[in-house]
């Protein structure tokens, strides 16, 4: 028979010595107060681990959560130390020229300082021995002639067939021409002589002009000229020239004007002479 059947009331039956007692079941009475709490008893040993059991259906994944507010940004932190310096880069193409600036306005002349005074004469010193004689320059000259009368027009050069002689290169002449060539700058003197005479037939009076010619211009003072009235009549000439080359080479000729006239025993000589 269960205690509460004793104590809370129902039906039993109680042997004793072999007899049955029938026990009435009264009514339960009220729940007593709980009493305290006793001690807790000893902490038993620890059961066996049990078997692991089978893994869960993974469940649904969570909605993400809304992003807070950011937070303020923090206060600046305290500049590092600096780091080494960096190997040095490649040179840049060099760049373009700028613009020259303005030149600056001049500034005003300086005032003229006082001229010193002039120092003593220094003595004079002994002359030194003479010095060799130099030698004389070469000569540079030329010669030229004609062998036989020749009639020259009016405004032409007389013409020399020969050359007499040459020496140096200054000046030189091809034969049976009028010009004589000077290849050398310098300073020469020209001279002539020949004799001139009408032609056959000329009107007469006439009067011949005979002048030295430089490159084709006529050379002031350098020229002979005589009026011919006869035609039978003869006029010896002479005439010279002195003159200045720069440029070269250069012409020179003796040219006949104011008629046809002949002419014969002419010579020409030319020198260098500085």
């Amino acid at each position: 028979m269960d205690k509460n059947d004793l104590f809370y009331g129902g039906c039993g039956c109680c042997c004793n010595a072999g007899t049955a007692v029938t026990v009435l079941r009264g009514t339960m009475g009220p729940r007593g107060a709980t009493g305290p709490q006793g001690p807790a008893g000893q902490t038993g040993p620890a059961g066996a681990t049990g078997a692991t059991g089978p893994q869960g259906v993974q469940g649904i994944q969570g909605a993400t959560g809304a992003t807070g507010p950011q937070g303020i940004q923090g206060a600046t932190g305290a500049t590092g130390p600096a780091g080494a310096t960096g190997a040095t880069g490649a040179t840049g193409p060099q760049g373009v020229q700028g613009i020259q600036g303005v030149t600056g306005a001049t500034g005003p002349q300086g005032i003229q300082g006082a001229t010193g005074a002039t120092g003593p004469a220094g003595a004079t010193g002994a002359t030194g021995p003479q010095g060799p004689a130099g030698e004389a320059p070469a000569v540079q000259s030329l010669s030229a002639y004609t062998t036989s009368a020749q009639p020259v027009a009016d405004n032409a050069a007389v013409v020399f067939d020969r050359t007499a002689s040459q020496n140096g290169t200054a000046v030189s002449h091809t034969d049976n021409t009028s010009a004589f060539t000077v290849s050398e700058p310098g300073t020469y003197f020209a001279t002539y002589n020949g004799t001139a005479s009408p032609q056959a037939g000329a009107s007469l009076p006439l009067t011949n002009l005979l002048q030295f010619t430089l490159n084709g211009t006529a050379q002031n003072g350098a020229s002979t000229q005589h009026s011919f009235t006869s035609a039978s009549e003869t006029s010896a000439q002479s005439a010279s020239l002195v003159f200045t080359v720069t440029d070269v080479p250069a012409t020179l000729e003796l040219t006949s004007s104011g008629g046809a006239f002949n002419y014969s025993g002419v010579t020409m000589n030319i020198f260098k002479v500085g």
